[in-house]
């Protein structure tokens, strides 16, 4: 009895790895900015504002020691930097931490550059009170496949503060070679 149990348990765990092998999609970091480097004026070199004031985007310290964010105030609009990496899948996965003041509201544009010039893929305008991670995916269709990340451009509206801590993006693609 004891020696099928262990078949039994080796088989299983067979499974799972096999399972999780097999599994079609892969992700690969093509873009992350944590706001942790030099500053240019205030603000994270790559990053400039496009509208607004200089008071109304700032680098701050976030509620963890020694963390740091970006801090828009009131409406305002900056434009980052964007990966040298190419996007290969049709799909990408946008991840990044933020909290807004009640009445604060955020957007947010990754914009894609391919040979056929360059297309805004945005996210609506939201405001979590809290620290939170919201992950959107982009794409579909094939749409960002060969694309590069030209620029990202968030835009405050409304009173109070958003804070963005992290802006991670992941290419999401479907192996073509699985044999499983």
């Amino acid at each position: 009895m004891r020696r099928r149990a262990r078949i039994g348990a080796g088989l299983a765990l067979a499974a799972i790895v096999a399972g999780y092998a097999c599994q079609p999609e892969r992700q690969t970091r093509v873009y992350l900015e944590d706001f942790e480097g030099e500053l240019c004026d205030g603000v994270p070199c790559g990053w400039e504002r496009s509208t607004g004031t200089p008071a109304q985007a700032r680098w701050v310290e976030t509620i963890h020691p020694g963390e740091h964010a970006l801090q828009l105030e009131g409406d305002v609009t900056v434009r980052g930097p964007g990966a040298f990496d190419t996007i290969r899948g049709p799909r990408m996965l946008l991840r990044f931490v933020v909290r807004c003041d009640p009445g604060s509201r955020l957007g947010l544009d990754v914009l894609v550059s391919d040979g056929l010039g360059t297309r805004a893929l945005g996210v609506a305008a939201f405001a979590p009170p809290e620290w939170d991670e919201v992950s959107v995916t982009l794409g579909g269709g094939g749409e960002i496949a060969d694309s590069r990340i030209s620029a990202v451009v968030l835009t405050k509206t409304g009173p109070g503060v958003c804070e963005i801590a992290e802006i991670v993006m992941d290419d999401l693609r479907f192996e073509d070679d699985l044999t499983c």
